[in-house]
């Protein structure tokens, strides 16, 4: 990558990641399907859509040591039901504590049939949500 293009990457995350911090922390971010709002001391979310989203919520300071894949089985996985809203403790956010940078990331997805092998399910993508806490 030519040095312009990774000024011009740095531009643009600075940029974002100031819109996001002088933002309004306890405004709902909506996301395609999802509704994250931060009510002290939880996180709040809805499932807008028609089929169950699966999640995972990370401390912001702490997702470059986060080593995770996507739970596919719908038979385990903690799946938030069409319509259903649900509080998350700020405690259960990997890597929080009082100290933390105040910000959480939440990926979400769906899961489809997995056609590649025929059986089981796959994630149909990761999104990723930037939430003030």
């Amino acid at each position: 990558m030519k040095p312009a293009s990774v000024s011009s990457c740095l531009s643009v995350i600075v940029a974002c990641g100031v819109s996001v911090a002088c933002g309004n922390p306890s405004a709902p971010v909506i996301a395609d399907d999802l509704t994250v709002q931060a009510a002290a001391p939880n996180l709040e979310f809805t499932n807008q859509s028609a089929a169950p989203v699966y999640t995972v919520i990370v401390d912001a300071d702490r997702i470059g040591v986060f080593l995770w894949a996507p739970c596919t089985d719908p038979a385990t996985c903690n799946a938030l039901q069409p319509s259903e809203h649900r509080q998350v403790p700020y405690t259960k956010i990997f890597g929080y504590s009082p100290s933390s940078s105040r910000e959480a990331i939440v990926r979400w997805w769906h899961l489809v049939p997995d056609s590649t092998s025929g059986t089981g399910f796959r994630a149909d993508s990761i999104r990723s949500i930037l939430v003030g806490l």
